[in-house]
């Protein structure tokens, strides 16, 4: 009726894939940014004070070991506000986009050594679960910059 049955077809195939990328791709966009702070649900034995008390005795180390860039990735994390807005601020010495992500990788290690420390397992679990989170957020986020690099 409207042309060759295959030929139909492996139009409809083609449209059902990119109809696919496309839906993924929005879906990418869309993903917020999970911060390193526990959520509601991790459950944590750790009361509101002692929290404050690891939150400052965290930030104390990562200012001491990675500086002021630490720092303020630390607490953009912590927030849940994306650390690519740190890129070029001045008041941390204009870094750049591979300075501020091994700055994300080293307050990760950082983090799991300070909850080594403690020698508190649940505390430790629940640390690694928050990274755990944050890793497949950012494997999505690599997939969708591969499948648009791919076109």
């Amino acid at each position: 009726m409207h042309g060759p049955f295959n030929l139909r077809f492996k139009r409809a195939v083609a449209n059902a894939i990119k109809n696919m990328v496309e839906k993924e791709r929005n879906r990418q966009r869309f993903i917020p940014t999970v911060a390193i702070g526990r959520s509601d649900d991790v459950p944590t034995p750790i009361t509101r004070d002692d929290d404050n008390a690891l939150v400052g005795g965290f930030r104390a180390l990562v200012r001491h070991r990675l500086g002021e860039l630490g720092v303020a990735v630390l607490d953009a994390r912590l927030h849940g506000r994306e650390v690519k807005s740190l890129v070029g601020r001045e008041d941390l010495g204009s870094p750049g986009k591979y300075v501020v992500k091994r700055a994300i990788g080293q307050v990760k290690s950082l983090a799991r050594e300070f909850a080594q420390r403690l020698g508190d397992p649940a505390f430790f679990r629940d640390i690694e679960r928050a990274m755990g989170r944050e890793t497949a957020t950012v494997a999505k986020r690599r997939a969708t910059t591969a499948a648009r690099r791919v076109r």
